[in-house]
């Protein structure tokens, strides 16, 4: 599916989000590519916290990030991750690329079958920090 930005999610994107539920504890950190005509990984792994990676986002640019973030659930308190995805736009970056973020976020949703309460939108590291995520999954911190 292409967005209104006119941008397709390819295969290569799908499967990134598809590994990351088949392998726990990894992430994959999304840009736009040179041409800005699509997403291209520019990292990925599974050695870094959730703090590391939101900490490494630039200023001045937008990302998107597939994240299985841990957490306690309220309920049994059980060890539990969910695969997050991330749409960063921080105020700094052009509005160019936030338009161009923005109208892409939900062909991403939509190509890796993403539901509501596992996106996430930020513009300001408050919006994306731990306690908002614990917040929007409904669990408790691991540490």
């Amino acid at each position: 599916m292409s967005s209104g930005s006119g941008i397709k999610i390819d295969d290569e994107i799908k499967g990134a989000y598809s590994k990351i539920h088949n392998k726990k504890g990894q992430y994959a950190i999304l840009m736009f590519n040179d041409d800005q005509n699509g997403l291209k990984i520019v990292e990925e792994g599974g050695e870094k916290s959730y703090n590391d990676v939101i900490s490494g986002l630039p200023n001045d640019d937008v990302r998107y990030i597939f994240f299985d973030f841990p957490f306690i659930t309220k309920q049994s308190d059980q060890k539990n991750t969910k695969v997050l995805c991330i749409s960063w736009h921080p105020q700094s970056s052009s509005v160019k690329k936030r338009m161009l973020c923005a109208s892409t976020f939900s062909a991403l949703k939509h190509a890796c079958k993403i539901g509501a309460n596992e996106s996430l939108e930020g513009d300001d590291a408050s919006d994306i920090d731990v306690d908002t995520i614990l917040k929007k999954i409904g669990g408790k911190a691991t540490y």
